[in-house]
């Protein structure tokens, strides 16, 4: 009884106090690990800095003491800053949309539309964003998307965690498999001389079986929470959420003249974000401008007039700042390890591990080893750089190819985005959705422990069949 009692009260300590303890921990590592550093130059092919895997070098000690550790905060909000803004100009912008009127009648539209059928929406909407990230590889987009599928979600009878999996877990298995991810694939193609796009027919193999089972584990656990709401992970936050999500009481959904058009630019300013984003190349910054002219456009054309704009817009940023302060926080943990120079010490002890590991398991060293980085360096590309030029050779003395080596790149960098409090984006993510991290890691671990089991099997398999075609 006492056993049982314990387990039921047992909690992940909060947030913050995790990432300062990670904090703490890496401040001490910087006295520990000697300090190291590559050589790096320009590749004339990709046009990035990569390093010379045969250039380490230990260099004199650069130990953070604790007045750098504590200055290292601030200075991860600075370098942070444009992720944070965004992460408060789509919750205000979406809550005055909500204001507006608009977000209520979609979801009385949907929802009888849905009506017996809701479980559906859950496979739909995971195929549709888990494509996006196979070609295109912004998993940024979340930040879009959680305003508008979480309300829905919560409309058809689900929760915030089920919103928050179909938007992240479709675009960890978009991102992942990356049939032709810019930032990832095509990236370390180039940088090992591969031929771009090759090796496809297993990445839609890997597509195929993750966005498969996360599909079968999202739906199983929608489908709990809408037979029993009780047993939802968030469901006290959710119950505040529904209150503002008014009950269907059958009457038909009519709108203004100025809400219709409210709508319409609604819509025309979220395709014109994403067609900026992907076509022209914009950044944060862009992205945060223009959701700012979509709230003050949609507030102004419905009718609300400069006071109520302002409130309503505040009042969407008012319930996402814990998860705004985390993204600060989490990037000083990478401002401090490039403080005491032990990054590239880091990357060169994985590098030695792998090499040290029995030949029938070394791909999986590959996964791990990049799993570990990747709590450090979450962004795909400046991975890809840092670290394909030492593995890269590697591979080829332990006589595994450089296709296998790219698919374990893949694993390592994508599926651990989901579980790791230092990714930008799906953090922002939460955020806007105000779901905790540590219930997220309720829901989110043990598919992650399944997903890492099928990065194993097609790695060994890869390995076995000489995935090529070098």
């Amino acid at each position: 009884m006492t056993d049982s009692r314990t387990k039921k009260n047992f909690q992940l300590p909060h947030i913050f106090a995790i990432l300062f303890c990670v904090l703490v921990i890496v401040t001490v590592l910087t006295h520990i690990l000697p300090a190291g550093e590559y050589m790096r130059f320009e590749d004339p092919a990709t046009g990035r800095n990569v390093i010379d895997p045969a250039s380490y070098t230990q260099v004199e000690s650069t130990p953070v003491g604790l007045l750098k550790m504590l200055s290292a905060i601030p200075n991860g909000f600075e370098q942070a800053a444009q992720i944070v803004i965004l992460t408060f100009c789509v919750s205000g912008t979406f809550n005055l949309i909500t204001s507006a009127g608009l977000i209520p009648a979609l979801l009385k539209n949907v929802s009888r539309k849905f009506s017996d059928r809701g479980i559906l929406v859950v496979p739909l909407l995971l195929v549709i964003i888990s494509l996006l990230d196979c070609f295109l590889g912004m998993p940024e987009l979340t930040i879009v998307y959680i305003p508008i599928v979480l309300p829905l979600m919560l409309g058809l009878g689900f929760d915030s965690i089920t919103a928050c999996a179909v938007v992240i877990c479709g675009s960890a298995c978009g991102f992942t498999a990356g049939l032709a991810n810019p930032y990832t694939v095509i990236l370390c193609q180039q940088l090992v001389n591969l031929p771009l796009y090759s090796g496809i027919p297993v990445r839609i193999a890997v597509y195929a079986v993750l966005l498969v089972v996360t599909c079968a584990y999202v739906m199983r656990y929608a489908a709990k929470v809408r037979k029993d709401p009780a047993s939802s992970l968030t469901y006290e936050q959710d119950q505040k959420k529904r209150k503002n999500i008014a009950e269907d009481d059958g009457t038909p959904v009519v709108l203004s003249g100025r809400q219709k058009l409210a709508g319409v630019f609604a819509a025309a300013m979220f395709l014109f974000i994403i067609t900026g984003t992907v076509a022209w190349g914009w950044g944060l910054a862009e992205m945060c401008g223009m959701f700012i002219a979509m709230g003050i456009g949609v507030g102004l054309v419905s009718g609300l007039n400069v006071n109520a704009l302002c409130v309503n817009f505040l009042d969407g940023c008012r319930g996402i700042i814990l998860g705004a302060l985390v993204l600060g926080l989490a990037r000083g943990i990478s401002v401090i390890m490039t403080e005491g120079n032990i990054l590239d010490t880091i990357v060169y002890g994985l590098s030695r591990m792998i090499g040290s590991l029995p030949s029938a398991v070394t791909i999986v060293g590959v996964l791990l080893a990049i799993t570990v980085l990747n709590f450090f360096i979450y962004s795909g590309s400046g991975k890809a750089v840092l670290i394909m030029p030492i593995i890269s050779p590697l591979a080829d003395t332990l006589h595994i190819t450089q296709q296998t080596v790219i698919l374990a790149y893949q694993f390592g960098d994508g599926l651990s985005n989901t579980i790791y409090p230092t990714h930008a984006s799906y953090m922002a993510t939460l955020a806007v959705a105000d779901v905790p991290w540590q219930k997220w890691m309720r829901f989110q671990l043990p598919l992650f422990l399944i997903w890492f089991i099928i990065a194993c099997i097609f790695l060994l398999g890869a390995q076995t069949l000489g995935y090529g075609p070098f």
